[in-house]
């Protein structure tokens, strides 16, 4: 099955201006435990967890995807949501949250990833930069499969880091959806081309379909 990195889009006749994500409310201090920003950026969150509201800024255009994450969380629209839902995708939590513009509020969700698919990974097409900065590489290195690559993570140490470089997705994915870490710097989010198809169908905005091996 064919996979795509999936990027918020940077069209500015759809999202008028890059990012779409402006001001944070107030509300909880971000110092207390229980603000979204202190949460793991991996599975599934509390009912307790604060969520703030943010403004979209002056110049941003609603879309079904709004550019600017927050942590490694797409904020995503009700339309975009009840795609998945219909799909019936089950690896991802959906957190209510609300995008004001102006002085109207708009229900959004934050889309969360519960797992790390690495397992979707085909190492033996896959090769390996270790990096002496975030942007230096030292060397390049194969692995065969996950365990030696769990194990090559665990070794290294800062101010070393891990970049997967090259890659291709196992034939053996069964998932539509699935997050990927140490691919392109920073978590990514990438679909299968049934889903992709689906969300075109869908007309869903906001967002851009990237090969693999795609350069932003």
């Amino acid at each position: 099955m064919k996979f795509y990195r999936i990027e918020d889009s940077t069209n500015l006749k759809e999202v008028g201006i890059v990012p779409q994500r402006g001001e944070m409310s107030d509300g909880l201090h971000m110092d207390d435990p229980r603000h979204l920003f202190n949460q793991p950026d991996i599975g599934a969150l509390s009912e307790e967890v604060y969520v703030p509201s943010f403004r979209l800024r002056s110049k941003a255009k609603l879309t079904d995807v709004i550019s600017f994450p927050i942590n490694s969380d797409w904020i995503v629209s009700e339309r975009f949501k009840s795609t998945f839902e219909a799909e019936e995708i089950d690896n991802v939590q959906f957190i209510p949250i609300y995008i004001f513009k102006k002085d109207e509020a708009h229900q959004y969700f934050l889309l969360r990833a519960l797992k790390v698919c690495m397992e979707c990974i085909d190492f033996s097409n896959t090769t390996i930069s270790i990096m002496k900065t975030t942007w230096e590489e030292e060397k390049r290195i194969q692995v065969k499969d996950l365990n030696e690559f769990q194990i090559l993570v665990e070794s290294t140490r800062l101010p070393q880091g891990i970049k997967i470089s090259a890659f291709k997705i196992s034939e053996k994915c069964n998932y539509d959806f699935i997050r990927l870490d140490y691919t392109y710097g920073v978590p990514t989010f990438f679909i299968s081309e049934r889903l992709k198809e689906i969300l075109l169908q869908n007309k869903i905005t906001g967002i851009r379909y990237m090969e693999l091996d795609e350069v932003l």
